[in-house]
């Protein structure tokens, strides 16, 4: 009976971290997955180890908790490829690929990007949130001929699949490549609103916010620099 009750203390603590996470609630949600790893480690249950840890790896990622994060997808990677758990494969590879880049380890990024995009199939929203992540690692490396290809092709693809965010972020990215003028006034008019009109993750927004604060300030448009930098507060 104690067994049972641990089962289902194990699996509500999980799913109850996996609502705080979806509701850009890190630390609750670190809270709750740690509760619950313990329980899945007592139990040897494998299957619910590796998605417990998956779900503290993002967590850790979105509180800035990077070294956490990483010993996180590091015994994920490591356990995924023992038990040969290849549906879970690319999003790891995935995941540790933005941990990576958020730690400006931009190379080791594209190589954890390059391996999960290898493993999955084309034309769903994974594979295009990949395909815009190597894009945009090209981009910062100053590959701008590569950059171009895979936003081209993120581009394509969003209009095929329906998936607009990333078709608007590539845009934005190509129109960057030849006038950064032109850019900001397309990050304004077509990708914020896009973006505060799906509620995206506050992280999102900031950056944009903020890469649109500086313009401005640099343009010496004062008020509207401020404007920017008011919705980031």
């Amino acid at each position: 009976m104690e067994t049972n009750n641990e089962t289902t203390n194990g699996e509500l603590l999980y799913h109850w971290a996996l609502v705080k996470s979806a509701l850009d609630q890190s630390g609750h949600a670190i809270h709750f997955g740690r509760l619950a790893l313990q329980i899945f480690m007592n139990q040897h249950n494998f299957y619910r180890i590796l998605h417990t840890l998956m779900l503290l790896g993002i967590s850790y990622t979105n509180s800035k908790i990077y070294e956490e994060a990483h010993v996180c997808f590091n015994h994920l990677i490591r356990n995924a490829e023992l038990l040969k758990e290849e549906r879970m494969l690319p999003q790891i590879y995935h995941n540790m690929g933005y941990l990576q880049d958020k730690m400006n380890n931009v190379k080791e990024a594209l190589t954890y990007y390059e391996k999960s995009l290898s493993l999955q199939p084309v034309k769903n929203q994974n594979y295009l949130v990949t395909l815009y992540g190597i894009g945009e690692i090209n981009y910062k490396l100053s590959d701008m001929e590569k950059a171009k290809e895979y936003f081209l092709q993120v581009k394509e693809l969003s209009k095929e699949t329906g998936i607009k965010k990333q078709g608007l972020l590539a845009d934005f990215y190509l129109i960057h490549i030849d006038s950064p003028e032109k850019a900001m006034k397309y990050l304004e008019v077509k990708v914020i609103p896009y973006l505060e009109g799906s509620k995206e993750h506050k992280e999102d927004m900031i950056r944009y916010y903020r890469l649109l604060s500086e313009h401005y300030n640099q343009q010496e448009k004062y008020l509207e620099a401020v404007n920017y930098l008011s919705k980031i507060i």
